[in-house]
């Protein structure tokens, strides 16, 4: 691939809950939503919102790219058709 050094990461933001009686039915959701749309990446959950807090994602989604050094490089909350452009400019800059 064209970015092979750049390591992407879901994050699933709350209680992947569905219902009280089965509490493994939202993250067998969430991973059967995963299989569905091909995503490879892995997801984690933020059931507490910490990570969230920490980068600031008010809203979703939000994406956040850090830089080999730590660096935020850019964040960006929402998703309309030509952002991957902006991404794919950030990253072209930083590797």
């Amino acid at each position: 691939a064209e970015f092979k050094d750049v390591k992407l990461i879901y994050i699933h933001v709350g209680e992947p809950k569905v219902s009280q009686e089965d509490p493994k039915a939202g993250i067998e959701l969430i991973h059967k939503m995963k299989t569905n749309l091909k995503m490879s990446h892995p997801i984690l959950f933020d059931r507490y919102g910490v990570v969230a807090d920490k980068y600031g994602a008010a809203s979703l989604p939000t994406t956040v790219i850090i830089a080999p050094d730590g660096k935020v490089n850019y964040y960006h909350s929402g998703f309309k058709p030509g952002d991957e452009a902006k991404v794919k400019e950030v990253l072209l800059k930083i590797l």
